[in-house]
């Protein structure tokens, strides 16, 4: 894995021109056909002829649209995007839409990648890592930085936060939730996995609470990189535990596996979610950790973690998530950082974190203080 060097330039290619999904005339529109992904943001249009249009999402835009002037790495790209943001710099510099400046010149595709530009501009060095908590205050900080006076733009920038860059090759390879199926061969489990009825989520069967209280849930956090792997292990297990396995999800698209929260198990209780927590810990400890943001972590890395639902699962669909321990959380910070920006607090994250304590959150652990157990 390569590092982005702290004094390299970057700055937006202007042999392109961004343009807004909504803008487009209607014949550039058709060419791009009609299966784009729902957060498709525009068009990367070619001044050259002979170059073909690229369409892009939100992370690649805004990164476009703020390296119009010549600029280092903005801190939020690599604290959003996570360990792969430096990779994936340096594929829209291989692809051109990105120029990294050497000797008073500006560099993309293979010149960028010549032997004197590359050991200036990239160098080869470990990512930190980040706990759970490190990168939930990150998303605070950056969500306070956003200015924004929507509560729900603020909670949907949180709850994304930590969404990993969509490499080219993996969209091609993760292309629709049919090749999702057969690349991660979900079917080794011995369990049939079925599509949710919104089809962004291969859903495995298996116990599950449906009783009162506050059910557990557990989230894999593993890098996109180790995605595969983490799969394997996960499947692996379900295959040894059989019927005792607790239902589980997997991201059933490109986005859904590039999420922070990729796979998501559902014990039956407590009890099964520590003893579950536990197993899971020990069999993806030495894969690379990308934690999930606002979750309680089971290790210190990260590639465990849970959390609680607000209500039993009694009577909705257990994988939904508009009811999720995530999305009431993010919604309760973003209202208290809306709030505490427009009072012209300094530090609105302090707000937030304390109004989510008093919602029965912990803002250390981001564990649950209301439910009457801990794992």
């Amino acid at each position: 894995m390569r590092r982005l060097a702290p004094n390299s330039r970057l700055r937006a290619s202007p042999a392109w021109q961004l343009v807004l999904l909504d803008h487009l005339a209607a014949a550039d529109r058709a060419a791009l056909g009609t299966d784009l992904p729902a957060e498709t943001y525009g068009l990367l249009r070619p001044r050259d002829p002979s170059l073909l249009p690229k369409a892009v999402g939100p992370d690649t835009a805004l990164l476009f649209l703020t390296l119009q002037e010549p600029a280092r790495l903005p801190e939020y790209v690599r604290g959003s995007l996570g360990p792969e943001a430096d990779d994936a710099v340096a594929e829209l510099v291989a692809d051109g839409i990105l120029e990294a400046e050497f000797e008073g010149s500006w560099l993309s595709g293979p010149a960028a990648f010549r032997p004197q530009a590359l050991h200036q501009n990239f160098l080869r060095a470990p990512l930190p890592i980040l706990s759970v908590g490190a990168r939930s205050r990150q998303a605070l900080r950056a969500a306070a930085g956003m200015g924004a006076e929507s509560p729900d733009l603020v909670a949907s920038f949180l709850y994304r936060y930590g969404t990993t860059p969509i490499l080219p090759s993996r969209a091609g390879l993760w292309a629709d939730s049919d090749a999702i199926r057969a690349n991660f061969r979900l079917d080794d489990a011995g369990l049939t996995p079925k599509l949710s009825d919104d089809s962004a989520w291969w859903v495995f069967p298996g116990e599950t609470s449906s009783g009162q209280g506050r059910p557990p849930k557990l989230y894999v956090g593993v890098a996109v990189a180790a995605l595969q792997e983490a799969i394997r292990r996960v499947l692996n297990l379900a295959r040894q535990r059989g019927s005792a396995t607790p239902a589980f999800k997997v991201g059933a698209s490109v986005h859904g596996l590039h999420r922070p929260d990729r796979i998501v198990l559902y014990p039956g209780g407590v009890e099964d979610a520590a003893a579950w927590g536990a197993t899971l810990v020990e069999t993806l400890a030495d894969l690379p950790a990308d934690p999930v943001p606002f979750t309680a972590a089971l290790n210190p890395a990260g590639q465990v973690s849970w959390g609680a639902d607000p209500g039993p699962r009694a009577g909705r669909a257990w994988w939904k998530d508009g009811v999720s321990w995530r999305s009431m959380v993010t919604k309760c910070l973003a209202k208290a950082l809306v709030e505490a920006c427009r009072a012209g607090e300094a530090e609105p994250w302090t707000y937030a974190t304390e109004r989510a304590r008093l919602a029965g959150v912990d803002p250390e652990t981001w564990a649950p203080l209301d439910a009457g157990w801990t794992l």
